[in-house]
């Protein structure tokens, strides 16, 4: 999480194309912040061979979930801060990759087997993702 969120703090132009793996390390992070929370009451304890009640009421904390929530948060504001550039960049996707694509594959279909309605709708939603730059 460190390295990605110092990575992504000096080049936030990589926010666009690596939203999607801030997504699944901001997922997994989650992940091990709540599997921490259900299995805390089932870890050793600290210091067993010691008979005090001090180490039998002691329970091994996790050194790195501060630091780990740390960046989780500092990523989600990252995100926050920069959603302009993730916008732009999948608005330019979708318009110089997605609608031409789409384009062509609907040259190579036979749109008479729908019905007007289909066509109307398919159609439409062409027209519209080609003009979503502007």
């Amino acid at each position: 999480m460190k390295e990605l969120f110092l990575l992504l703090r000096d080049q936030p132009g990589l926010l666009g194309p690596k939203i999607l793996f801030v997504c699944m390390a901001l997922s997994m992070a989650r992940d091990e912040v709540l599997w921490l929370l259900r299995h805390i009451d089932a870890w050793p304890l600290v210091n067993t061979h010691k008979k005090s009640r001090e180490a039998l009421n002691s329970v091994v904390v996790d050194k790195h979930l501060p630091e780990l929530l740390f960046f989780v948060n500092e990523l989600r504001l990252l995100v926050q801060r920069h959603q302009q550039i993730i916008s732009a960049y999948y608005i330019e996707y979708v318009a110089s990759y997605d609608a031409p694509l789409l384009e062509e594959m609907l040259q190579n279909m036979d749109l008479r087997q729908l019905s007007e309605n289909d066509q109307l709708l398919i159609t439409s939603f062409l027209q519209s993702i080609s003009n979503i730059r502007g």
